[in-house]
């Protein structure tokens, strides 16, 4: 008899090995199926975002004709990047000829022979199928998904002679975000070996990367959940019935089934909310990029030719009350391109196509440059800026240009909003792990309600001088983003009526050699 119960106990053991090895089987067939939309999904995105920038007339009339390098500035390589979290733009020739290169990635080496020939059969697929093609490809030695379309224009049929490429790096903190937003785990690309999960190459070619990952393993976890009560299980059947060894194993059965029921419902409802938030997230991009690049181009224009109008260089303006007039369109222009930018950057951020480079930065420099900035508005308002004469030798770990534009936007909110004829209190302060930047104004505060909402999109203090001071609110939330993205923090302590004073955390990072003097007074 207690063969027989060992007999059935290891029969027992076998049979929920089988089904924990099927379950795991199933759950990577699975993460194949999900790797497999989001990667295409990626490759259609590109593809469609560049044939549809591709289709522009002043796109095609730069190439064609006369090639302003202001125009390239504005609505080629710098906006691309930035609006659309591309690496590199590329302008090819269907011959493979370069008439164009912008790379976001600081220092980055020119095209190798290799990256030529790539770049030139991205021409050629482009040219052969007359729309957007797409794939994986390797350039400057990294991973790479690329886009390229024919330059054409809107309406008609003028195809250009040139290809737009789009490229994205595919490196290992692009790769650990997508792991951790689809929770697969290990996620790396490879050179394709056979092995390997296959990325589409462009134009249905082959491609020579491949996605390797550690599956979840559910199956095997459950086997090492359930192997303990089987071990008491069977020690207890050896001194009972057959009969409970058994129960045992409908009891585990019944489990399997239903974590597998549980883990293909929640990864079937994880793929919905996954489409359903890209979809939103392409919507709301590209809206967001048409709407600031169809405001931008008349804004120009507009702000263009104000500054003309002014400097006089068509003719002089006799009347004071037009002159007057021509000021008041020129700063309403420049104000709304700042409400545009400002829009377009926190879209962006919050898109997660925002990447700082964080370095080492001395804070006592970034607070002497930034108080220079500010000067001007300050003496406008006869408001003094009190710095210390000598910062200590603090450095920290930051992006420079979005701390300059942390401190610029606290410092002409504290300008702002403080009394003429008042002063700015600013002081650096080194702490355990951390340096901190302290500005504080005595100005009119923040009510208690408004600051528990500070740092949002579109919130501004209540209160005569909101009422005197426009603004969209913008600058502290664009603030609060940038501070997050380089694991800093911004603190806001105020009073109404008494003033406020804002705290920036910066994480530490080796001491600056020597103290670096900033400007002591401004009045």
């Amino acid at each position: 008899m207690a063969f027989v119960l060992i007999g059935c106990f290891g029969v027992i053991l076998w049979v929920i090995n089988i089904s924990s090895a099927s379950l795991d089987a199933q759950q990577e067939k699975s993460e194949q199926r999900l790797l497999l939309s989001v990667t295409h999904e990626y490759a259609k995105d590109i593809a469609n975002s560049v044939a549809d920038y591709t289709t522009w007339n002043e796109l095609f009339d730069y190439f064609e004709g006369s090639q302003d390098p202001a125009w390239a500035r504005a609505n080629l390589g710098p906006y691309i990047t930035k609006t659309f979290g591309i690496d590199y733009v590329f302008a090819v020739t269907q011959s493979g000829s370069i008439v164009y290169r912008y790379s976001r990635i600081l220092a980055a080496p020119l095209p190798s022979a290799q990256d030529r020939t790539i770049l030139h059969h991205l021409a050629q697929l482009a040219f052969h199928q007359r729309g957007g093609v797409s794939g994986f490809v390797e350039l400057q030695g990294v991973p790479c998904l690329a886009g390229a379309s024919v330059i054409r224009k809107s309406s008609g049929n003028d195809i250009s002679h040139f290809v737009l490429v789009e490229v994205r790096q595919f490196n290992r903190g692009f790769l650990s975000k997508l792991g951790h937003d689809y929770g697969i785990q290990q996620l790396r690309i490879e050179r394709y070996s056979g092995d390997e999960f296959e990325l589409p190459g462009p134009g249905g070619t082959q491609s020579l990367f491949g996605l390797t990952w550690r599956s979840a393993q559910s199956g095997q976890d459950l086997l090492h959940r359930v192997l303990p009560a089987m071990t008491a299980a069977g020690a207890f059947a050896l001194l009972t019935l057959g009969g409970l060894a058994f129960l045992w194993w409908r009891i585990a059965e019944h489990t399997r089934a239903s974590e597998a029921r549980i883990n293909q419902s929640e990864l079937e409802a994880s793929q919905i909310r996954v489409s359903a938030a890209e979809e939103t997230s392409r919507s709301k991009s590209a809206f967001i990029a048409n709407m600031s690049h169809e405001l931008r181009t008349p804004l120009n224009a507009i702000i263009g030719f104000s500054e003309l109008m002014l400097m006089e260089k068509s003719g002089t303006i006799g009347n004071p009350k037009h002159r007057s007039y021509v000021k008041a369109i020129l700063d309403s222009g420049r104000h709304l391109l700042r409400i545009v930018n400002d829009i377009l950057q926190v879209s962006r951020i919050e898109a997660g196509k925002y990447e700082p480079t964080i370095e080492i930065v001395s804070l006592g420099q970034a607070m002497h440059d930034c108080v220079r900035m500010v000067s001007v508005l300050a003496v406008a308002r006869s408001i003094t800026l009190d710095a210390p004469a000598v910062v200590p030798p603090l450095a920290a770990y930051a992006d420079v240009q979005a701390l300059h534009q942390i401190l610029i936007n606290v410092l002409s909110n504290a300008v702002k909003f403080s009394n003429e004829h008042s002063h700015i209190e600013l002081a650096c302060v080194s702490g355990a792990a951390t340096h901190e930047i302290r500005i504080r104004d005595h100005g009119c505060g923040i009510p208690e309600a408004t600051l528990k909402e500070i740092g949002r999109p579109f919130v501004q203090a209540e209160g005569v001088y909101s009422r005197k001071y426009q603004g969209t609110g913008l600058g502290l939330a664009i603030s609060f983003l940038l501070a997050k993205s380089m694991d800093a923090a911004i603190e806001i302590d105020s009073s109404e009526g008494v003033g406020t004073e804002v705290t920036i955390r910066l994480p530490k990072a080796l001491e600056a050699n020597a103290a670096i003097p900033t400007t002591l007074r401004v009045a």
